[in-house]
């Protein structure tokens, strides 16, 4: 696949960049996870992972879920509000990065690691769902 747009080449430069940082454990399991997966993948590919595009995507995509996810929570934090925005895109962030992760795993011909993320299963997002937008028609506004 050739990936010649913006968002795409950014992916690319993404990737390539966390491929040059050391790879320290971490205790947020997506980060273990990311971390897990760069090191299958410069074992399975070595010096030529760099033109690896599909696979540096999705690496790439789990970074920028961890990313948003982070930022998300921060802001929340900050700024106060309910919880359940950040959990519900969270736990869609989750399944995404499992879905990543799993296409990474198969390229490589690795083992599934040990620190694949479990999913999300702690919130109901119907629920959560419904509360986000009970606030938002009480509020007669986006209120975040």
């Amino acid at each position: 696949r050739l990936y010649e747009g913006t968002n795409e080449i950014n992916r690319l430069v993404i990737a390539t960049r966390l491929l040059r940082r050391k790879h320290h454990p971490a205790e947020d399991p997506h980060k273990r996870l990311l971390c897990a997966l760069m090191i299958a993948a410069q074992r399975a590919w070595g010096e030529s992972l760099p033109e690896q595009q599909e696979v540096l995507a999705h690496l790439a995509d789990i970074a920028i879920e961890i990313y948003a996810v982070e930022s998300a929570t921060l802001r929340m934090r900050k700024r106060g509000g309910p919880a359940d925005i950040v959990e519900v895109y969270a736990a869609d962030a989750a399944d995404r990065i499992e879905h990543s992760a799993r296409q990474v795993i198969a390229a490589t011909g690795h083992a599934r690691p040990r620190s694949l993320a479990p999913a999300r299963d702690d919130i109901d997002p119907i629920a959560a769902r419904r509360r986000i937008a009970d606030a938002v028609i009480k509020a007669g506004r986006y209120i975040w």
